[in-house]
């Protein structure tokens, strides 16, 4: 037995004697499925919000990774100058958008501005000071 299935038999047969002292019968065999639906229940829960946290976690994740690969083919030698300078200005862009979906003086959003200042650093301009 795992520690749930003993927690719930020890809680279905607590309540299952305080049920039958107060002239009740059939306590614990009605609680124990109803107490293990519950916890399946909370399983549940718990799983789909870490499915939920996850989907979040890439939504706020994603213009930084658009950036980084905007990096990568700027970085190419087979891409033009025009073709580089456009593709900083869409890292620069999707950066700005990185920065603001970064919690309010977290490290994730000093290294996000970091980033930033570094795209334009490239791109010869110069970030507005926040």
């Amino acid at each position: 037995m795992n520690v749930v299935e003993v927690s719930t038999k020890l809680v279905a047969d607590a309540t299952g004697a305080a049920l039958a002292s107060a002239g009740i019968p059939g306590g614990t065999e009605v609680l124990e499925p109803l107490l293990r639906a519950l916890l399946q229940v909370q399983d549940e829960q718990a799983a789909t919000l870490k499915r939920i946290d996850a989907n979040v976690q890439r939504l706020i994740d994603g213009p930084w990774e658009t950036a980084r690969t905007y990096l990568e083919e700027a970085s190419l030698p087979v891409v033009t100058p025009e073709q580089r300078e456009d593709k900083l200005r869409n890292a620069s862009t999707e950066m700005y958008r990185a920065v603001s979906l970064q919690p309010e003086g977290s490290l994730q959003r000093a290294y996000a501005c970091l980033d930033l200042a570094l795209v334009q650093w490239l791109l010869g301009t110069r970030p507005p000071v926040r």
